[in-house]
């Protein structure tokens, strides 16, 4: 077969857009560190040279009833009850530690000088079921990014890129971290204002990841609709949001099945889709102080931003946080300008770095 110099051309032309659209997936040889010098999961297995970080060593026994869990509590149990901060960040030493700050932390030290960070030992508390980890290795080499890396393809029931190489890829771990297959929970958020006044936000929670059913397959799961969360919010408190609700879902190919919202209002007694809603629109049913994109750090299809990956940093960040979310009452974290610093748990850990412009 002949193929004329222009046809070829715009067959290569074509060849380069495609792998422009779809990237990922690493060799088999790269894929071999999961399990050796890198955990199964894709984090360094060796602890750092200054010994603020260990080695990893399995994470935390992943069993169900651990003791002093009361099952039905909804409250998690502190396996690290008796420790005590080894050092502390103020406003006196920031400069020695200020690059394993955020721009955010560096930004708390500048409003509030009496602002402080308690530094605990760290601890790598990270576990999964071992069939996360397999389907983990399965798609280091299989999972690939597609569409300008909007839509995700070849992965399912573990973490997508265990080896990322680029921003899009992160954010994609991110997104699916592995939350169960589903649960069910009444939760609790608090806005403070400026003068300290705060407002209880509270409702019934359910959420549904069905990218990580066990009982299910890659192949089960695309025709369900590839959807990898949903969730459905019904607020009790306080009364201006009392008996409404949201169902928001989302898929692994925003491209063909975008991002769909229903709510449902008590003051019209309707149920409306919210079509077309920007990432940045204001969540009406907390008093649009977040955006739709806020939740979980960032949620939502990847085309608003460009993001980079800058590397991989050790940091200061908040870790293993037990005693703030299930032991303390909201009264006594709830201060002035941010978190009360007594009940806020930092350890050092190495994290990604994505820029998002």
């Amino acid at each position: 077969m002949k193929l004329n110099r222009r046809a070829s051309s715009l067959l290569v032309v074509i060849a380069f857009l495609q792998a422009g659209l779809a990237q990922g997936g690493v060799s088999a040889d790269e894929a071999a560190q999961l399990g050796t010098s890198l955990t199964a999961f894709g984090a360094e297995k060796a602890g750092n040279a200054s010994g603020t970080i260990p080695a990893y060593s399995g994470g935390l026994p992943t069993n169900t009833t651990p003791p002093g869990f009361k099952p039905g509590s909804g409250r998690w149990t502190n396996p690290y009850p008796d420790e005590k901060p080894l050092f502390t960040v103020n406003a006196e030493n920031l400069e020695r530690y200020r690059d394993a700050l955020s721009e955010t932390g560096k930004e708390m030290f500048k409003r509030y000088p009496n602002y402080r960070m308690d530094v605990y030992p760290s601890h790598r508390s990270v576990a999964y079921p071992a069939w996360v980890l397999e389907n983990t290795r399965k798609n280091a080499t299989s999972a690939r990014l597609i569409k300008d890396g909007v839509a995700l393809d070849g992965a399912y029931g573990g973490i997508p890129f265990p080896i990322p190489k680029t921003g899009n890829e992160v954010l994609w771990n991110h997104l699916l971290i592995n939350t169960g297959v589903a649960y069910d929970a009444y939760a609790t958020l608090w806005s403070v204002d400026g003068s300290g006044r705060s407002v209880k936000w509270a409702g019934h929670f359910t959420f549904q990841n069905s990218y990580y059913d066990p009982a299910s397959s890659a192949e089960e799961h695309k025709k369900s609709g590839s959807f990898y969360h949903q969730h459905v919010y019904n607020w009790s408190v306080p009364a201006g949001s009392s008996g409404f609700a949201v169902l928001d879902t989302q898929t692994l190919d925003p491209t063909v099945e975008p991002r769909r919202i229903w709510d449902y209002d008590p003051a019209t007694r309707r149920v409306r889709e919210v079509t077309g809603l920007p990432p940045d629109l204001g969540l009406g049913s907390l008093g649009s102080l977040v955006t739709f994109d806020q939740d979980n750090l960032f949620t939502g299809p990847l085309d608003q931003f460009d993001f980079k990956l800058l590397g991989k940093r050790e940091m200061l960040i908040p870790y293993n946080t037990h005693a703030l979310f299930f032991e303390t009452p909201a009264e006594r974290i709830l201060t002035p300008g941010h978190l009360n610093p007594d009940f806020v748990r930092w350890e050092w850990h190495r994290v990604w770095v994505v820029e998002a412009t």
